[in-house]
């Protein structure tokens, strides 16, 4: 159903496993996720696969250590996959910096102390707390629902100061486009968590087809 081989699919199941540190248990979870969140977007849905895969592959476990889980990881990625038509594996990459800069992630990933302060800082300045206490950093799904809501009510300059801390240079389009596209983000990752059955629905219809008969 997704064009992919055999040995492709799974690879690409093995490697968001051990990304999430999940089970065989989980493999259908894993495909209904992965399927449900490439249909909802306005992507071709085999690329879109191979491309959320990709990002994954790139910091599924950072997005892990983050507080994320798999359905709220694809749907980021398949946003700005859709959005900017860039590929996975370079919004994954991104996705490391930005994870590692503004969540308890950073102290597996080793990003400086320097850029985990100008981040907090930065985000601070518009009400966004990014730890519950001292010593302790709040999950990075709350922490970018709080600046989703305000994002659009910021103005330019302090859009543009987010971006720059917990981005970098290079990668400030991809946070831009996520927080400017939140309400869609909150959309599609809604879907993705009620995909169950989503793998055997669409092998359903493809068996349909003439192809498979």
């Amino acid at each position: 159903v997704t064009g992919m081989s055999g040995e492709q699919s799974a690879k690409a199941l093995q490697s968001v496993m051990n990304q999430f540190e999940l089970t065989q248990d989980d493999l259908m979870y894993i495909s209904d996720t992965i399927q449900k969140v490439s249909q909802n977007m306005a992507y071709d849905f085999s690329s879109g696969i191979e491309e959320i895969v990709g990002g994954i592959e790139r910091s599924g476990s950072v997005a892990k250590a983050a507080g994320l889980d798999l359905n709220e990881y694809a749907s980021m990625l398949g946003l700005v996959i859709e959005k900017t038509g860039l590929s996975g594996e370079t919004i994954g990459t991104a996705y490391r910096t930005i994870l590692t800069r503004i969540t308890k992630a950073s102290k597996i990933e080793g990003t400086s102390d320097e850029d985990i302060s100008k981040a907090e800082t930065a985000l601070n300045a518009v009400g966004v707390q990014v730890r519950s206490t001292a010593g302790e950093f709040r999950d990075m799904t709350d922490i970018m629902e709080n600046l989703g809501k305000v994002w659009n009510n910021l103005n330019d300059v302090q859009q543009a100061n987010i971006s720059y801390e917990i981005a970098g240079t290079r990668q400030t389009n991809i946070i831009k486009t996520l927080l400017g596209y939140w309400t869609d983000y909150e959309d599609l990752a809604t879907k993705a968590g009620d995909a169950a059955g989503t793998t055997l629905e669409n092998q359903g219809k493809y068996e349909e087809t003439l192809d498979a008969k």
